[in-house]
Order: C-alpha cells, then sequence, then structure tokens
C-alpha cells in the first residue's frame, strides 16, 4: 500500500510540471514563428528612402539600384544576384 499512497500524492505534482511543460512549449513554439515572420518583414531602408537617398546624393545610383534588387528579391524570397567583379 505504501506505492499507492505515495503515487497518488504525487500525481498532482507530476500532472502540474507535465502541464507547465506543454504550455512553455506552445510558448516558445507561437514566439519562435512571431520572429521568424518579424525578421522577412523589416528591411534596413525601404525603397522610399533609398529614393531620398539617390536624391540627396547621399549614394550613388549603382548603390541604389543593388538596394534595390537585395530589397526586391528579398520580399520575393529570391536571392540577390551577386555583384559583378570589374
Amino acid at each position: 500500500m505504501f506505492l499507492g499512497s505515495a503515487f497518488t500524492e504525487t500525481l498532482p505534482a507530476i500532472l502540474l510540471l507535465v502541464a507547465f511543460t506543454v504550455v512553455g512549449g506552445v510558448i516558445i513554439f507561437i514566439a519562435r514563428k512571431k520572429m521568424k515572420s518579424d525578421s522577412v518583414e523589416t528591411s534596413t531602408f525601404s525603397l522610399n528612402q533609398l529614393r531620398k537617398m539617390l536624391a540627396n546624393g547621399t549614394i550613388t545610383q549603382e548603390e541604389f539600384d543593388k538596394a534595390r534588387e537585395s530589397i526586391v528579391c528579398m520580399y520575393k524570397n529570391e536571392r540577390p544576384i551577386s555583384p559583378k567583379k570589374s
């Protein structure tokens, strides 16, 4: 009978630990999914900001073209074309 009473005394604690583990796993899964989707949406500059920088002379036409291509490819989920070696 000793084993039976020990099991009934520890069962609530075991169930509580299992519940915490499951809830924690779900929270971590949701947080990782949200972090992964947020990283795609953010970029260093928007196309509008790049156009303003080009108009102000902050960047050259070549730099603008490379940055624009990179942003467009990022939203298309493609790899940007590597720069040509001169």
